[in-house]
């Protein structure tokens, strides 16, 4: 049985709610249900639809996400579905007392959904949930996940806008779109920039300069990334959503690899020297390969 509720001040799911009906319920803190990967799985899916709509993505916020990881346990131990504590406590109270500085407590939950993607099909049908997804305002977010006894899973989106994100700031819009007319393979992005002129300092490597691009990559598709120098050696990187490396290269001087996506998401190429304080023109290019 699946109930779901948007945060209080959307309309709600009356006939779903009045359905969940449980005995007592017993959260498993070694269910076998519970895959590591489900919050970045949710994640990415909201991020998807998010880029596909010219939005930022959600970054994942510490706070956030022990508040809704704490409120998923909380619902799994004690048979609870709600937005509103016993007490009376709601999403933005239970973020700003975790410490969250920003605007926090626009709140999805959701309950017996077996997989991030039949959550967030859930999600995307309720106008409230949806709303909250795609509000164009937030930037961070937080995701628990937690089952109980009987292997019923309890889902929590809690989001927020941060004034001092934890994260590397997010792109407005993506940098580039993989249609479907590139299925036959081709160029997807290419840019070219002066070393010393890209914007941004690699948040990873302190006294890099780098350029940062952002966009949706898909499941079904293999690609290849490169850089391309004449003048210097070379690195770049691929992170998804929450920020981590997935794949890279170093290269001398052109770094290439290729990448196929286990998920449809919003990815982000970090690339420049190797060099700390070279200079001279370099190239990324992301290309489509072609379907076998």
């Amino acid at each position: 049985m699946k109930v779901l509720f948007p945060r209080p001040g959307f309309n709600r799911m009356r006939s779903q709610l009045a359905c969940f009906v449980g005995a007592a319920l017993f959260l498993c803190l070694a269910s076998t249900g519970l895959r590591a990967d489900d919050k970045g799985d949710l994640l990415t899916q909201i991020n998807v639809s998010r880029a596909s709509m010219g939005m930022r993505p959600l970054n994942m916020n510490p706070i956030l996400t022990r508040v809704a990881q704490d409120w998923s346990n909380y619902m799994a131990t004690n048979n609870y579905f709600n937005h509103l504590s016993p007490d009376g406590t709601t999403p933005q109270q239970r973020a700003q007392q975790a410490g969250y500085k920003g605007n926090g407590g626009w709140e999805n939950i959701a309950a017996g959904q077996n997989t991030a993607q039949e959550t967030f099909n859930s999600w995307m049908n309720s106008d409230g949930h949806k709303a909250n997804m795609l509000n164009r305002d937030l930037n961070e977010v937080g995701i628990g996940i937690a089952t109980n006894g009987q292997g019923v899973k309890y889902w929590t989106m809690l989001a927020g806008i941060g004034s001092h994100s934890s994260t590397p700031p997010p792109v407005a819009q993506a940098d580039w779109k993989d249609e479907n007319t590139q299925f036959s393979g081709g160029p997807i992005m290419v840019t070219q920039q002066f070393i010393q002129n890209a914007a941004q300092n690699d948040p990873k490597r302190p006294g890099f300069k780098v350029e940062i691009r952002s966009g949706a990559l898909r499941a079904d598709r293999e690609y290849t990334i490169e850089t391309k120098s004449e003048q210097f050696n070379t690195y770049v990187r691929l992170e998804n959503s929450l920020g981590e490396e997935v794949n890279g290269a170093q290269g001398n001087p052109n770094a290439k690899f290729t990448f196929r996506p286990p998920v449809n998401g919003t990815y982000r190429l970090v690339a420049g020297s190797a060099n700390q304080g070279a200079t001279g023109p370099f190239q990324l290019w992301l290309t489509s390969n072609p379907a076998n």
